[in-house]
């Protein structure tokens, strides 16, 4: 059973979640599963949305409240008591929300990921648009002839 701070702390987790609208990035990721539904990627895709949007939460809720008291009340929330039905905390693994709590962000590996990121996307753009350039020369000079 919760106790009022722990219901208070779990009401304000949710509350963070409705205003920085995390629905409608879950709303996206639902239809992108239905229209790519073959597409393994469309499922990881969702399961990293949500993912982040609850580290996110994690992280805006442990600035306003102590770190341990919050990872405390996401391991009471992970074992499931009597008279629960179901929990939302074990939907993601709990040893990454608690490492995320307690980790310090690094700035340099992230600057580091759009290095080299940002270049790979660009660079696959080119190569699969010079396919489709190439079949429509091809095309073209079949008609042609």
């Amino acid at each position: 059973m919760l106790g009022e701070f722990e219901f208070q702390q779990v009401l304000q987790h949710e509350m963070v979640h409705v205003r920085q609208i995390h629905s409608a990035d879950k709303i996206i990721a639902r239809v992108s599963q239905i229209i790519l539904w073959v597409n393994p990627f469309a499922y990881a895709f969702s399961n990293a949305i949500e993912a982040n949007h609850e580290y996110e939460v994690d992280q805006l809720m442990t600035k306003s409240s102590s770190k341990e008291m919050y990872a405390d009340l996401i391991l009471k929330l992970a074992v499931p008591g009597t008279d629960q039905l179901s929990n939302q905390f074990n939907k993601f693994p709990l040893s990454r929300r608690i490492f995320m709590i307690f980790g310090k962000p690094s700035k340099n590996l992230k600057k580091l990921l759009y290095v080299l990121v940002l270049p790979l996307i660009v660079l696959s753009f080119l190569v699969f648009a010079n396919r489709e350039t190439q079949k429509l020369l091809l095309i073209y000079h079949s008609t042609l002839l």
